[in-house]
């Protein structure tokens, strides 16, 4: 996952001021938000968690959207489990 102080000095190393780009920025409120509608709580922690994965997992056919954030969710907590479970 990355921070909005690490993205933005990345920006500026790579891009000039008027440079014009498209970007779509996600934080964890909107990962809380799908777990919510989903019916399951997660901590602040676990969201960081899941938002690092999808960073790091992102498929660029795919892009980021309220269904991976779903998958990921889903993925979290499958694993979350397990490991209460061991």
């Amino acid at each position: 996952m990355t921070t909005v102080k690490e993205h933005t000095e990345r920006m500026a190393r790579y891009y000039k001021p008027d440079t014009a780009i498209a970007v779509h920025v996600w934080h964890k409120d909107d990962v809380f938000h799908v777990a919510e509608n989903m019916g399951v709580f997660i901590s602040s922690a676990e969201a960081e968690d899941i938002l690092h994965n999808i960073h790091y997992r992102a498929d660029a056919e795919i892009g980021i959207n309220w269904e991976v954030i779903q998958c990921n969710i889903e993925f979290h907590i499958e694993e979350r489990n397990k490991e209460e479970t061991s």
